[in-house]
């Protein structure tokens, strides 16, 4: 029975994927088009679907910071942000925030590998997800997009495991760590607060901690 329950998680969540993929392939092509009618459409589905209730048209502030947005408020540049934020960087959010799994207590149901740190200390919280982590050159934390990988906020190394929540099984990967001496590599499937899909590989990054 159990092998069923996870056969059948993981389905849903390769169904869920196939979606938010939709959203993925068709929002560079759309967003342009709705953006003129944001504060119209923004509540109209399936339009909704392509915008972002929780961060608005522009993202958070790290995000405007780390493209040097500044306080311009020309039409070309807030529409270069939004497009930015809601076409490439989280397309289709609305759709993919409302595709969640359920909320609630979790119950630990097997672990196969939990192995993750944060700045060489173990990281216990079965929630958390191995992650790269950036900051600027003055050390300010960026999330995961800035100039430097800073190890003191990344959480390195990887985890598997199942769980239950109002008994409904579920189940999460990650992994974040150098491959081969040169590429970071983070890995995000399965559920946590949504269903995820995360595949980022980057080379020769700069740690700042190694300009301490």
């Amino acid at each position: 029975m159990i092998k069923i329950k996870k056969t059948i998680s993981i389905f849903k969540w390769i169904g869920v994927m196939l979606v938010n993929l939709l959203g993925f392939i068709s929002a560079p092509i759309i967003y342009p088009f709705l953006y003129p009618f944001r504060n119209k459409l923004n509540n109209i589905k399936p339009f909704w679907y392509f915008f972002d209730d929780e961060d608005g048209f522009y993202g958070t502030k790290w995000f405007r910071d780390s493209l040097k947005y500044g306080n311009k408020t020309d039409w070309w540049s807030k529409f270069k942000i939004s497009y930015k934020w809601l076409a490439l960087r989280n397309p289709a959010w609305n759709l993919q925030a409302s595709l969640i799994p359920k909320k609630g207590h979790e119950i630990l149901e097997e672990i196969k590998i939990l192995d993750l740190n944060r700045n060489n200390k173990i990281v216990v919280d079965i929630k958390e997800f191995a992650t790269l982590k950036f900051v600027n050159s003055s050390g300010e934390y960026k999330d995961n997009k800035g100039e430097y990988l800073s190890l003191k906020y990344s959480i390195l190394g990887k985890s598997y495991l199942w769980y239950k929540i109002d008994n409904t099984l579920y189940w999460r990967y990650s992994f974040a760590g150098k491959i081969n001496n040169k590429f970071w590599i983070e890995i995000h499937l399965g559920t946590g607060k949504r269903y995820v899909f995360r595949f980022k590989i980057k080379k020769n990054l700069k740690i700042y901690e190694n300009n301490l």
